[in-house]
């Protein structure tokens, strides 16, 4: 009896132990992912203080704490911010940047705020471990700097090969630190981080690029990886166009196989395309369309920079820089028609606008006065479209300006379909057409038109 009760206990004992176990670890398992910041700051007691992410080379906001009188607080929350870099904000002109890896249980120590590069981190091996290389690397840059300067004044030879020599070992201490951290550290955020920030040789792209993995998101959760795109778009500019865009094609190839870094590359480019003041730029944006809009469309539906990308394919698709403008057929004051594509002129000026447009009531004097008079000898002709469908509108605008002179004309039955040809989303909208009626210049301010004007004809 008492062999067959061990036996008993023996065997629920195990089934105990077992449920415990395995429901333990379901319960440790369920429990979601969270961080758990602390900050020690003495210098800023009962200050507010703000904990950001970076994704995408942007600043997300995640959470907010108040130092207590020791100047401790704590950021805590079931959000994940693995392997990507946070920033805290102490003031409005002081930020700490952390690189979190695989582990957000840490604690941040800033004795001297005037001194962030003494930060001590513990509690998580790869924040401590680059807290550590960011105090290395400001002592090195100091000490490099200080090399340099005293290299500037230096006159004897001997004394300035020894200088020389002191820097390269500088340089050579930082480099080995680099890829002891690397070696060591192999697949983790900050051994790939490390790896990325090594200087290229040159500009080339494939040597511009070749340590970063840029379907790698864990870098693109940095400001690194996005300002060096941006400044390698800035050093490629000065290529030609048809080059620029064959390697800004090759560029997004390299994010293959992720299609949220593929797309991370898509929007520098383009917003890069978007700010440029060269005219060319508006065709690389249009292949960028034309070429992945479909496939954002599908993954990233609601995104703003999609949404704009599809709304300005449709827009520019038949009016870009170098295409033949499409012919309209507009009707003049006595309702006889007019085909824009007949009017001969070395130069032709479409002038897009709205009578009750004040902007266009300011430029429309302007062009008629210093362009159009000036150069109307020359072969320059104007047409004007009126976008209003109210005659008597259209009439008060020609009249008050005086600008009779001008090919006058406007489509009240909206036949000619303009808007699917021409952008016009603000007024006025300007075009100019060569002889063969290709589009030249677009969408430019009369005074920027009349520069372009002045430098067509002195040539001529």
């Amino acid at each position: 009896m008492a062999q067959e009760a061990n036996r008993r206990f023996m065997k629920e004992g195990l089934i105990i132990l077992f449920f415990i176990l395995f429901f333990g670890f379901r319960a440790t398992a369920d429990q979601p992912e969270g961080y758990r910041i602390e900050i020690k700051c003495p210098q800023l007691p009962e200050k507010r203080i703000i904990l950001s992410e970076c994704i995408g080379g942007k600043l997300f906001p995640v959470d907010t704490l108040t130092t207590n009188k020791r100047g401790v607080g704590l950021f805590e929350g079931e959000k994940s911010l693995k392997d990507r870099f946070c920033f805290i904000k102490l003031t409005p002109s002081l930020s700490y940047d952390v690189l979190v890896g695989q582990e957000q249980i840490l604690t941040i120590s800033m004795s001297d705020t005037s001194r962030l590069d003494n930060t001590r981190i513990k509690g998580a091996r790869e924040s401590s471990l680059f807290a550590s290389f960011k105090t290395l690397l400001s002592k090195q840059k100091e000490k490099k700097e200080s090399l340099t300067k005293e290299l500037t004044i230096t006159r004897d030879k001997k004394k300035r090969e020894r200088l020389i020599r002191k820097v390269k070992d500088t340089d050579q201490k930082m480099l080995s630190a680099m890829n002891k951290l690397i070696n060591e550290n192999r697949g983790s955020f900050l051994a790939t981080f490390i790896q990325a920030i090594i200087a290229p040789s040159n500009s080339e792209p494939e040597a511009y690029f070749a340590a970063i993995d840029l379907s790698d998101e864990r870098l693109w959760n940095t400001f690194f990886v996005p300002q060096k795109v941006n400044r390698w778009l800035k050093m490629e500019l000065g290529s030609k166009p048809e080059a620029f865009e064959q390697k800004c094609t090759w560029l997004i190839d390299r994010a293959k196989g992720n299609k949220l870094c593929e797309r991370y590359l898509i929007e520098k480019i383009f917003v890069f395309a978007e700010e440029s003041p060269l005219i060319e730029m508006e065709n690389l944006r249009y292949n960028l369309e034309e070429k992945y809009v479909a496939q954002l469309k599908e993954i990233f539906p609601f995104e703003p920079f999609v949404l704009r990308m599809e709304e300005e394919k449709d827009r520019i698709r038949s009016c870009r820089i170098g295409q033949i403008a499409k012919p309209l057929r507009l009707y003049d004051f006595n309702d006889n028609p007019i085909q824009t594509d007949t009017i001969k002129a070395s130069h032709t000026v479409l002038f897009f606008y709205e009578p009750d447009c004040a902007h266009c009531h300011e430029s429309a004097p302007i062009l008629y006065k210093e362009g159009f008079e000036q150069f109307q000898q020359a072969g320059l002709q104007v047409v004007a479209i009126c976008l209003s469908d109210l005659k008597e509108e259209w009439e008060a605008f020609i009249n008050q300006h005086d600008c009779h002179k001008w090919i006058n004309v406007w489509d009240p039955e909206r036949t000619s379909y303009f808007w699917e040809y021409y952008d016009i989303s603000r007024t006025p909208a300007i075009y100019l057409l060569d002889s063969k009626g290709t589009i030249i210049a677009k969408k430019i301010e009369v005074q920027a038109l009349i520069k372009l004007l002045t430098n067509i004809y002195s040539k001529n």
